[in-house]
């Protein structure tokens, strides 16, 4: 990948090393961003993800797990912003869903015959583990009890980073 591609971690941008093709330049940004938000570029018709390349052309070794872009931007490649962690911990850098009720993640509201309650959820070791909120405490008082109760189980697990469930 070396003689490729030329990495800078300051920006985060990749540049081609050699020529490759009509677009692919000596000295032109590689890849392109795809609708999601990450760059992508294509070499010996195989596709790469260019943070993955960025991984491999600064530690000189594949990433062992998923790389995680800390503060959420798809396209940020800086080697500052990136961390090879397990898909677990990739998922507790996650935003809240637009279809989210609640405000926060991990808080959804289930609706059951004539009744409502609000759940907490979180995953521990692989497994989705669930806290129901069945008490009348009234609709405010059961969604804070849930909020409170995921936020307890956060600080419990630890790797959440700041923009989690921004």
């Amino acid at each position: 990948m070396r003689e490729y591609f030329n990495y800078d971690a300051k920006t985060g941008l990749l540049y081609w090393a050699v020529s490759t093709g009509p677009r692919a330049k000596v000295g032109a940004q590689a890849g392109h961003k795809r609708k999601d938000g990450y760059i992508i570029i294509k070499l010996n018709n195989k596709y790469y993800m260019a943070h993955r390349l960025a991984w491999f052309l600064t530690y000189n070794d594949w990433p062992e797990n998923e790389i995680d872009h800390i503060n959420g931007d798809r396209s940020d490649n800086r080697v500052e912003n990136l961390r090879d962690v397990p898909k677990s911990l990739n998922q507790r850098n996650s935003i809240r869903r637009r279809d989210n009720i609640s405000g926060k993640v991990g808080v959804h509201k289930i609706m059951h015959k004539n009744a409502s309650y609000w759940v907490a959820s979180w995953f521990d070791n692989k497994v989705c583990q669930k806290w129901f909120n069945i008490n009348k405490l009234g609709e405010e008082k059961a969604l804070l009890s849930a909020v409170d109760y995921r936020k307890e189980k956060q600080r419990e697990l630890g790797g959440f980073t700041e923009r989690h469930g921004a």
